[in-house]
């Protein structure tokens, strides 16, 4: 069984947040909320979430700062943010900040439920990706590592009958010939 994903809610309504919050657990996620941007980032400097739902309009300061220091401490968490006054300016300028989406408040419960998975599959597979890419770093250097320590001369040569490349032994025969 897969571990549930985290969320955390940053809204400083109070009523949003239990009515996000019920209709979450009851998806089956694991659900925190914090009403102010101070203590959401005092949190996600002890723990990391999943998601983050993040209102752009909070108590103490703008969701975009909330975002920056995201950003900062935990670039792989996803962050949707969230408001009841919408612009297409805050829109680009969350985006341009790397938030994952942006929703205007009211929202449909099926559209926060879609983009919240869209946004947490997102996630897996930019994981999948990185783990991915550090395999084929780390079968590269071993590569690389055998082909310039053997004591066989080897030559990589292309279709074309040049050679790409060549090993320090392969280097001391072929300089001699």
């Amino acid at each position: 069984m897969a571990p549930m994903s985290t969320i955390l809610i940053v809204d400083d309504d109070p009523l949003l947040c239990r009515s996000i919050e019920a209709l979450l657990v009851s998806e089956g996620y694991l659900i925190q909320s914090i009403h102010s941007g101070n203590e959401a980032i005092a949190l996600i400097e002890k723990k990391g979430f999943d998601l983050v739902l993040l209102d752009l309009f909070i108590q103490d300061m703008e969701g975009y700062q909330v975002l920056d220091h995201i950003n900062r401490l935990r670039p792989q968490m996803q962050v949707i943010m969230m408001t009841g006054m919408a612009s297409v300016d805050s829109a680009r300028v969350a985006l341009r900040k790397g938030a994952y989406d942006y929703l205007r408040k009211p929202f449909e419960h099926q559209a926060l439920l879609k983009t919240i998975s869209n946004a947490l599959e997102n996630r897996r597979l930019k994981a999948r990706h990185q783990r991915a890419e550090q395999a084929l770093r780390s079968s590269e250097e071993k590569y690389r590592s055998v082909f310039h320590n053997t004591g066989t001369a080897t030559v990589i040569i292309e279709v074309d009958l040049s050679i790409s490349e060549a090993n320090a032994r392969a280097a001391d025969l072929l300089g001699k010939l």
